[in-house]
């Protein structure tokens, strides 16, 4: 019998006992399978990922290695590294570099990453003695090393106890990100209680799911707590039924880019909440 697992699962329109069940399931798997969640409700909209407790992005920015052409390395330590002004090098301190092809100190060309410091437009510094080196004479190429990075992931239902810091999509709105992840909580209970979406122009719905706003706010874990936006909770209530094609084509290549992401294991994923949402911020 041949068992296949898939590398990334996504969920919509579930509810969160479900999805905490499946994610378990994903975060604790051998090896962990990625975890995907995404929502759209009118004009918000939400995302989350769990790609578990330890992930490799083996490419964070998914360019090609910068590289520089050598005109001369000091015998100092540190070792100041000079390139050709043809072109500007790329390199920023804490970067790793590798040495190739230098003739006069070859002991340069063991392949070791070393760490760049002092970089500027055509030169750098190494933390390293190269005073026996030997002198150099010429030649040389130096490339960018690219270190895989390890980030550990929440759970779902720790994330939602504890999102940490939000996916910022609009500077403007920065303040909501909080609130905005309490209403979707708010509105899974209201789902759970009604069987049904808050209905639009309702203020029996509204004052109940404002209700449910508050009460998860009460009940946070942070010390804390967020200054409830009653419009916005308004509107996010009053739509909440609603699919907009425009903002599910968003959030479906959102999705797109994280599934490819634990996938390939290059670029940096969505870390871990990120939520949207489209109402002006002063015209509501």
């Amino acid at each position: 019998m041949i068992r296949i697992v898939p590398q990334a699962v996504v969920f919509t329109d579930i509810s969160l006992d479900k999805a905490y069940e499946f994610d378990d399931y994903c975060h604790s798997h051998q090896p962990p399978i990625s975890f995907i969640k995404a929502e759209v409700c009118g004009l918000f909209g939400s995302v989350f990922c769990d790609f578990g407790p330890e992930f490799t992005v083996l490419d964070v920015d998914g360019e090609d290695p910068h590289t520089g052409i050598i005109a001369s390395i000091s015998n100092d330590s540190p070792a100041m590294v000079s390139c050709v002004d043809d072109e500007r090098l790329e390199f920023q301190d804490g970067d790793l570099v590798v040495f190739s092809e230098v003739q006069g100190m070859e002991k340069l060309n063991d392949g070791k990453p070393r760490k760049v410091k002092n970089a500027r437009p055509f030169s750098f510094s190494i933390e390293e003695d190269t005073g026996s080196y030997g002198v150099y004479t010429k030649g040389g190429i130096v490339t960018q090393v690219k270190e895989p990075k390890v980030l550990r992931f929440k759970s779902l239902r720790d994330a939602m106890k504890d999102p940490g810091d939000f996916l910022l999509s609009d500077f403007s709105k920065f303040e909501r990100s909080p609130v905005i992840h309490l209403a979707f909580q708010a509105l899974d209970n209201f789902r759970k209680e009604h069987g049904r979406y808050p209905t639009a122009g309702c203020e029996q719905d509204a004052q109940s799911f404002l209700k449910f706003v508050a009460d998860i706010n009460e009940a946070s874990i942070d010390s804390k707590q967020e200054k409830i936006d009653d419009k916005l909770l308004r509107h996010f209530a009053s739509g909440s039924r609603a699919v907009l094609n425009p903002m599910a084509a968003m959030f479906g290549g959102i999705v797109g880019q994280e599934v490819v992401k634990a996938c390939s294991g290059k670029f940096h994923p969505l870390y871990q909440v990120c939520v949207m949402n489209n109402v002006p911020s002063l015209s509501y």
